[in-house]
């Protein structure tokens, strides 16, 4: 590659405009805007593409989700909310393995809150819609029920609870 400092006229700008998008023409000359008032030159394109996508961020972050009524769970459709009734709840012996499982999930997702009225603590995790699988064992190992947690917006999506 030959050196910008001896390129000839044409030559640095066809340079330019491989690299940059544009020759050396001004934008006001173009009918492009510029980056400031004081500057001719064009705004480069990732500056361009970083407009954009804030704007688009920005956009997202305005547009609801649909409020969701099933979920998904290891290939099977689940209708919110997934309850277990406490007269006919028999909890399924559980192996050390996936005791040791609960608990680690736990620690990482799972908050303990104060219940009102002091009458005991409240246990939850709360995951997105799509990744609901470990909710289901809680729910099936403990009982407790599954139900919406959050609505969401733009990049967020929905999140569903365990208790």
């Amino acid at each position: 590659m030959i050196p910008s400092s001896q390129m000839t006229s044409p030559a640095l700008a066809l340079f330019r405009r491989a690299l940059f998008g544009h020759s050396c023409v001004p934008a006001s000359r173009r009918g492009l805007s510029a980056v400031n008032s004081d500057s001719p030159w064009p705004m480069s394109q990732v500056d361009r593409l970083d407009r954009r996508y804030k704007r688009l961020r920005g956009l997202l972050g305005k547009l609801r989700w649909q409020p969701i009524t099933h979920f998904q769970a290891f290939g099977q459709d689940h209708q919110l909310p997934v309850c277990i009734s406490k007269s006919n709840f028999e909890p399924p012996s559980i192996s050390r393995v996936q005791l040791e499982y609960f608990a680690g999930f736990f620690d990482g997702d799972g908050c303990v809150s104060a219940s009102t009225g002091n009458s005991g603590c409240d246990l939850r995790i709360t995951q997105s819609s799509r990744q609901a699988e470990a909710l289901l064992l809680f729910c099936k190992a403990f009982g407790g029920s599954i139900r919406i947690h959050e609505t969401s917006m733009g990049m967020h999506r929905p999140t569903i609870c365990w208790r």
